[in-house]
């Protein structure tokens, strides 16, 4: 396998084990059915169903032109009489395919996993992050139309190919570190939280173009899908990591269907960084909790609630604390509502924003003065004044308000923040998980014209200041013969410690070594850690244990 990984055989299939994750008992699957059988029922019976689909798709797009669209009244009649044809045509097939195809979906899972080759070495030691969170809008063709955007499959390519080109610049390519709070090109990102990604096709083209740069990806699109006993659309939920995932998880919201989309939230626990492969340290853990809240008022109180108590349930569930410490916490996702309306007040006062960190929030019912809407107006999407990246910068900047969705006039219309329905929240530091600092967030205008949100990207870096190595934390005393210590104290403190001597295999190999190594000294909030020292100039974290016939040629970390 490239990128270091290995693979095994379980029957007849050879399945990718991604680096960091070898012996692991539990992997999570990666088939969006439990059996084969039902996957394969699946498969022939959308066969019957597409024709159907895609005919009925094509008929409500000839009555919903975007506004930058310009028909010819003859042709589009002609076009809307032969699709007509073709959708009776193929009624039948969707009468014999849709029951099977229901009695399937009893054996589905809430979501895919899907693994590729890691075309780049994962670096041994990691500390400054980065998220982006972003609306897609790949509904259907024929409701996409409704917010005026168009032609799913190009919107999907040109959306993955922003993802990949940021992440394909090489270190050393990157323009310096900037802390503008308002970003024209899209950032190199280690991981993509997506929403709307609901058809089919667009998140097949999507993970095609991103596949290469995110090789771990969670999807939940579909468009017929049964679920609570209901025919519906997928959550459109989709996770794009550059480290692989753990665990996983769909809870879906109670109450009914909105605008029969399976809304719910998306736990995901992703590995960081492995312990050093000589001690008994813990390895570094993420949780990336995403979510789009209804549309209708009444029921975003009690997502809020679900959020936070399935959010710490999840949690509580998969982290194993004696093998394992959180490096982060997110939540991210479309909430509906802003910091700053009067209106939406019941929200952002809930309880559950006091335990997360707002990058874009003064304080409550106040965002900073950059903070820039992420909603805008459907109806200027398609004006030439606004189809360009920097274009909607210089919107966003001197007169936001002309591209805002604005649901009604009211008095804080023009309050900064106004229309900011993007969240990404760090929650705070807490047992067993290390603080967490944000460095920068912006708002970015690099798919004006595709979609109809604006991504937000949040950079934070884990641990203190002065903490030179926050994985690096054992769990058991009787490593202390290797210079494992017990050290109370309320911070991370960098000390040096004697090196315990390395095995030696040959003895020139460890003379370029350095002859001190530097420990941290990790401490939760209860309890006192110990502190394991590891040698950083080690590169067994990125050793491969089995290569593919397809091998893809490495890229040093250091220059991606």
């Amino acid at each position: 396998m490239t990128g270091g990984g290995s693979m095994s055989v379980t029957g007849e299939r050879r399945e990718r084990i991604p680096q960091g994750l070898e012996g692991d008992q539990r992997l999570l699957k990666r088939s969006p059915f439990t059996n084969a059988f039902a996957g394969g029922i699946y498969e022939v019976t959308w066969l019957f169903l597409a024709p159907s689909y895609y005919a009925w798709q094509a008929l409500v797009s000839l009555t919903r032109p975007t506004t930058d669209e310009h028909r010819n009244a003859v042709w589009t009649v002609i076009l809307f009489t032969l699709w007509s044809l073709a959708f009776i045509v193929s009624i039948p097939f969707f009468v014999i395919g849709i029951p099977f195809n229901l009695l399937s979906q009893l054996k589905r899972r809430s979501f895919t996993y899907r693994v590729y080759p890691e075309p780049v070495r994962r670096p041994v030691f990691k500390r400054e992050w980065t998220v982006v969170s972003a609306n897609t809008a790949l509904f259907p063709e024929g409701r996409a139309r409704k917010f005026n955007v168009r032609h799913n499959d190009d919107r999907a390519r040109d959306i993955g190919v922003r993802f990949a080109s940021a992440a394909a610049v090489t270190r050393a390519q990157r323009p310096p570190a900037s802390t503008d709070h308002l970003l024209q090109d899209m950032v190199a990102a280690d991981f993509v939280c997506l929403f709307q990604v609901h058809d089919p096709a667009s998140a097949h083209r999507l993970r095609y173009q991103m596949r290469n740069h995110f090789p771990f990806m969670i999807s939940d699109e579909g468009v017929l899908l049964m679920r609570r006993g209901r025919l519906c659309i997928g959550s459109g939920i989709m996770l794009a990591s550059k480290y692989p995932i753990m665990d996983a998880e769909f809870i879906p919201f109670p109450g009914p269907f909105d605008n029969h989309i399976a809304r719910g939230m998306l736990a995901a626990k992703l590995h960081l960084i492995k312990p050093h492969k000589d001690d008994m340290s813990r390895r570094t853990v993420g949780y990336i909790i995403m979510t789009e809240l209804s549309k209708h008022a009444g029921e975003r109180t009690q997502q809020l609630e679900y959020l936070d108590m399935h959010g710490r349930d999840f949690r509580e569930r998969t982290l194993d604390r004696r093998t394992e410490v959180v490096g982060f916490h997110i939540l991210t996702g479309d909430f509906k509502f802003d910091n700053v309306s009067a209106d939406d007040k019941p929200f952002w006062s809930h309880t559950m924003f006091e335990r997360y960190k707002d990058p874009f929030k003064e304080r409550p019912g106040v965002d900073k003065p950059w903070s820039r809407p992420t909603h805008l107006n459907p109806k200027v999407l398609r004006d030439k004044r606004f189809v360009t990246p920097s274009a909607l910068a210089n919107a966003l900047t001197n007169n936001w308000q002309e591209v805002a969705y604005m649901p009604s006039l009211l008095e804080e219309c023009c309050v900064d923040g106004v229309g900011r329905s993007q969240y990404c929240l760090l929650k705070h530091h807490i047992s067993d998980q290390f603080p967490s600092t944000i460095k920068t967030s912006a708002v970015i205008t690099a798919l004006a014209g595709i979609t109809t949100h604006l991504p937000i990207t949040v950079v934070f870096r884990v641990g203190d200041d002065n903490d030179n190595m926050p994985h690096f934390v054992a769990t058991s005393t009787q490593q202390q013969s290797k210079g494992h210590f017990f050290v109370p104290s309320s911070q991370y403190q960098p000390i040096e410690v004697e090196p315990a001597t390395p095995k030696q295999k040959d003895p020139h190999k460890h003379l370029s070594q350095r002859q001190t190594n530097v420990g941290v000294v990790a401490v939760g909030t209860e309890q006192t850690m110990p502190v394991i020292i590891a040698d950083l100039d080690s590169d067994e974290e990125t050793d491969s244990d089995d290569q593919d016939e397809a091998s893809t040629t490495f890229l040093d970390i250091s220059e991606v």
